[in-house]
């Protein structure tokens, strides 16, 4: 039901009465945070969403043609009272008296469709909320997709993984990613507990890497669903170039062995690097510690690539500039003091890294 959603959401009485649906969204919506706050619902576990996101995110899913309805849109309705539902259906059945008062000046058949097309829409909605356990992976088949959608539809058919890349000014958190569900304009992704945390982050962006033949696209992401790490992704655009390797320093991500230690006169932690340059590094870790942001630190680092037989180790001085996490998955950001020598390691390191990823181009050419 989900799919058909999606098809009446694209009945040219949508687009036809565009500017009525967006100007009844703030009296739909205004009603519906009133009732959630009302009823004590004004948070939604689920989604990490209080009670005027969840109604607007609702409004859109349902109302909006150039949004995706996905299942978990519904999720906080799962367990919702037989009140909440009689509720949703007197919205409803108030948004349509209000545009048949609208029509009375110029009465026409558009006033039949519309009620026709609210009706169907609302059987469907309901009857989707009965089926929040069949999850469909293309929720809009029979649209047309945006050309990023394509491009991660047909990821999805070959089973690749791709890399989604969460960034601020502060650091780079990287996770592997599989497409699971997709429509005309957006997909659905799971991403880890670090990047669920700096989704909330007004700073953040993002990119998705294609390993194999180095593409990259720019998108907006959004928190879908916190209790499964689901969120949205949307305009989906192809860059000529990754902005991680812009910054003042060449950056490279790490996908051999690499061990961290941190430690300053009290305490340690090990971790992975996640990226390094000549400015800095990042480190993924399993373990919460008592270290703050400008806290001075010494870090003990080596890496090794078994199949080249490349490796180095070196120990620096260094800031603390980020802790970002949740639970057992932290990210910590460290601007690094390096002599010379070190620099040097690093510059070699970041450049052998992109001369390999520039010959398995070449071969795949």
């Amino acid at each position: 039901m989900i799919t058909e959603i999606n098809r009446i959401k694209h009945s040219p009485v949508f687009k036809r009465e565009r500017a009525f649906f967006d100007k009844y969204k703030t009296v739909f919506t205004t009603q519906l945070t009133h009732y959630l706050t009302k009823t004590k619902t004004n948070s939604c576990e689920c989604c990490m969403l209080y009670a005027q996101n969840i109604a607007e995110s609702f409004y859109d899913s349902i109302f909006n043609p150039d949004k995706v309805c996905f299942n978990r849109h519904l999720c906080w309705l799962t367990n919702a009272s037989r009140d909440t539902v009689l509720f949703l259906c007197s919205l409803m059945n108030a948004m349509t008296k209000e545009f048949i008062q609208k029509q009375k000046l110029h009465p026409n058949q558009q006033t039949i469709e519309f009620m026709t097309v609210l009706e169907s829409l609302q059987d469907n909605f309901f009857t989707a909320l009965s089926e929040q356990d069949k999850i469909t992976f293309d929720v809009s088949p029979d649209l047309p997709k945006d050309e990023g959608i394509r491009y991660l539809h047909n990821m999805y058919k070959l089973g690749r993984e791709m890399r989604f890349l969460v960034y601020t000014r502060f650091g780079t958190s990287a996770s592997k990613i599989l497409v699971q569900q997709l429509g005309e304009s957006s997909a659905v992704i799971k991403i880890s507990d670090e990047q669920l945390t700096m989704l909330s982050s007004q700073s953040s962006s993002f990119i998705i890497k294609e390993n194999a033949d180095e593409k990259n696209f720019n998108l907006e992401a959004k928190i879908l669903c916190a209790k499964d790490n689901t969120a949205t992704i949307e305009k989906i655009t192809e860059l000529e170039t990754c902005p991680l390797l812009s910054r003042k320093f060449p950056r490279a991500a790490f996908i051999h062995t690499s061990l961290v230690h941190i430690a300053n006169e009290v305490e340690y932690i090990t971790g992975n690097m996640l990226d390094i340059s000549e400015g800095g590094m990042g480190i993924m870790s399993s373990t919460k510690s008592r270290f703050e942001k400008g806290q001075n630190i010494v870090a003990f680092v080596s890496y090794e690539d078994e199949k080249s037989g490349f490796k180095f180790s070196f120990e620096a001085n260094g800031i603390i500039t980020s802790i970002i996490g949740k639970e057992n998955a932290f990210r910590y950001g460290i601007q690094l003091d390096l002599n010379e020598e070190e620099k040097d390691i690093v510059r070699n390191l970041v450049n052998r890294i992109k001369e390999t990823r520039e010959d398995k181009r070449d071969i795949q050419l």
